[in-house]
């Protein structure tokens, strides 16, 4: 049984016009303390996101982590210390009509809005048998004080305790209807998964933060925190009495509130999972799990089971047996924290010290990109102004990047991610960003940075209208990537495509994408068309596209995109959005580079068509992908 925590705790956020908290931070700092001190979590499995590494797209991953690495038996935990807010329900599933938000660090209302509803969607990750508690120090609504008149443009934006009151605009409709919050980690649906869910207060109360010890602390996680220390491990529903006896006895106008079957809410706080029996019986508390762990993207599976395609399908046919996608690796894709060294029962074995790089595809990709090339400076310049962008690992080896996504990587690890580096489905993987480099024939390897030296310097207006080609252009790259992804993971192709961006360099990958192929050229339908946008591309110009990827790469390379494609448009749209507001500067930084690139292109006659691509960005990123899948899969062979 193993126990893993992500505690996330923001007190200063990149929108300066939201007011800082007070004691989020060491909000989250005690309940590390407490776990590891009192609750038997090793340090390791205790994540910290605190500050500006809480991106919400850095909490995402931390959650997808919890899921991956979860097994029966085992406890994940999430804890939440910042604002909290409603919103619209953007799905129209919720009887209420709001979602509940959490305010990550770069919190945008309109853009970055971390929703109830996407929480407890990667929550479902997390494999029946093992318990999920998530803990939030956050308010959900309550009146503020009025203030006479209009807000001026760029004042603070409107606060009570740990609330953040939305821009009214956004709520008419739903308050003019007496709508309240109702919570996703108390009113759970029909295929949720089981959550203890544990709210500082109701609606309508303020989420207090009150001095302690010569600091501000959050008044709920502080009374959590005294009762459990002298206490122990209480049943979750009388641990919520004591700790609501302990805020009325401060004074806080405050009643926590729980959500959690009754099988849990009996159960001792952080005390272990819930065994499943293998007949699908009710869960009683305790006990071993009796049913395998559940591969990737498909139906419970015992060890060595094949999924259905993915990389290295051959080495598993001999015996790899590539099952669950391990967290270790889904650990470093956010914030730079170092991965869960406790992936299996038995203690981890030594870490590696140095290896010799083996020679097979990975590595040779690799090696082809120095620091100071073009095409890492110009892929670095974009992701540096894109806030949630991960930061790239030092690695030019897969060796070297082992011990970096993966600390208790062994002598066996290490063979598996070799196998599956050498496999032929890597290598087809690696052919598609170098179709994705050169993109269409006709607009040639630097296509895309030509369109953006158009754009910074005034010569392009309305892409979408204008310019054809850039429109085929973006989308063979979209299925270029699609095919990548198809031969890399296994699974179903959703399932593929999330384990992608659970990697930094698939992050990486998509975020480039969105920013310079889709957002900058096409700013202004950006814009007009939302999400929309690159549905609105793939449907004017994808057959054109699949044609032309096909006649370069074969029809099995376009079925197979096809395949994925349907399942990436949504995250990459999503990502479009985001990185929309950055594109400019991303433009601008690129422009650093991009003369003397575009010089020594020109000036290399027969480049393109010997293959030596004049800024070779995708197959940069690519090696970089391919890399980190196949230490992300060797790490649970």
């Amino acid at each position: 049984m193993t126990k893993r925590a992500v505690l996330v705790g923001i007190d200063d956020f990149s929108d300066r016009a939201i007011p800082p908290l007070a004691g989020c931070v060491a909000d989250a700092q005690a309940i590390a303390a407490l776990l590891t001190q009192r609750f038997g979590f090793a340090e390791a499995d205790v994540k910290l996101l605190v500050g500006a590494r809480a991106t919400k797209d850095a909490i995402l991953r931390a959650i997808d982590w919890l899921g991956m690495t979860a097994a029966p038996g085992d406890t994940s935990v999430l804890f939440l210390a910042t604002y909290g807010s409603h919103l619209p329900n953007e799905r129209g599933d919720d009887r209420d009509g709001l979602d509940q938000v959490f305010a990550s660090y770069d919190h945008h209302f309109q853009l970055t809005a971390l929703r109830d509803d996407e929480v407890v969607t990667r929550l479902r990750r997390v494999p029946r048998g093992a318990t999920t508690v998530v803990l939030a120090d956050v308010g959900q609504a309550c009146e503020l004080p009025t203030q006479p008149g209009p807000p001026a443009f760029g004042a603070p934006m409107p606060t009570r305790g740990r609330y953040l009151a939305p821009p009214p605009m956004m709520l008419q409709a739903e308050r003019a209807r007496g709508l309240q919050v109702r919570p996703r980690l108390l009113v759970r649906k029909g295929d949720d998964a089981p959550i203890v869910g544990l709210l500082a207060c109701r609606e309508g109360e303020v989420a207090a933060e009150i001095p302690a010890g010569g600091a501000m602390r959050g008044a709920f996680t502080l009374s959590l925190t005294e009762v459990l220390a002298e206490a122990g491990a209480l049943p979750w529903q009388e641990l919520v009495d004591k700790t609501g006896e302990r805020l009325r006895a401060r004074g806080c106008s405050m009643q926590p509130e729980l959500g959690a079957p009754p099988e849990l809410a009996a159960a001792p706080a952080f005390a272990g999972g819930i065994a499943v029996a293998a007949t699908g019986a009710q869960p009683t508390y305790g006990g071993a799990p009796a049913y395998p762990a559940q591969s990737y993207g498909g139906a419970p599976q015992g060890h060595g089971a094949q999924p259905s395609s993915g990389i290295g399908a051959g080495a598993i046919a001999a015996g790899l047996g590539v099952a669950a996608v391990a967290g270790g690796v889904a650990a470093m894709a956010y914030a730079g924290s170092g991965p869960s060294s406790q992936l299996a029962a038995p203690p981890a074995p030594a870490p590696l010290g140095p290896m010799l790089p083996t020679f097979h595809p990975v590595n040779t990709a690799l090696a082809e990109f120095a620091p100071d090339d073009y095409s890492v400076k110009v892929a670095n310049a974009v992701l540096f102004v894109v806030p949630f962008a991960p930061k790239a690992l030092s690695y030019r080896t897969l060796e070297e990047a082992l011990p970096q996504l993966f600390p208790a990587a062994t002598a066996e690890t290490h063979r598996r991610a070799s196998l599956l580096a050498s496999s032929p489905d890597v290598s087809s993987a690696l052919s598609a960003v170098g179709v994705a480099d050169k993109a269409d024939t006709g607009l040639a390897a630097f296509s895309g940075a030509k369109a953006v030296w158009g754009l910074i310097t005034g010569k392009r207006s309305d892409a979408l209208e204008t310019d054809t080609q850039q429109g085929i252009d973006a989308v063979i790259k979209l299925l270029a990537m699609a095919y990548f992804i198809a031969k890399l993971y296994p699974g179903g192709p959703i399932d593929r495509v999330r384990a992608h961006h659970t990697t930094p360099a698939g992050q990486a990958m998509t975020i480039f994408y969105g920013a310079i192929d889709v957002a900058l050229p096409f700013a202004d339908n950006a814009v007009s068309y939302g999400s929309d946008l690159l549905s609105g591309l793939v449907s004017r110009h994808g057959a054109a596209a699949t044609t032309k990827l096909g006649a370069v790469a074969g029809p099995a390379a376009a079925s197979e995109a096809q395949g994925v494609l349907s399942s990436l448009i949504a995250p990459v749209s999503g990502i479009v959005q985001s990185v929309l507001p950055y594109a400019k500067r991303a433009g601008e930084a690129v422009s650093t580079y991009l003369p003397t690139a575009m010089n020594i292109a020109d000036k290399a006659a027969g480049a393109v068509a010997t293959g030596i691509d004049a800024l070779p960005v995708y197959r940069y990123l690519g090696a970089r992908a391919a890399a980190e899948a196949c230490v992300l899969l060797a790490s649970r062979g």
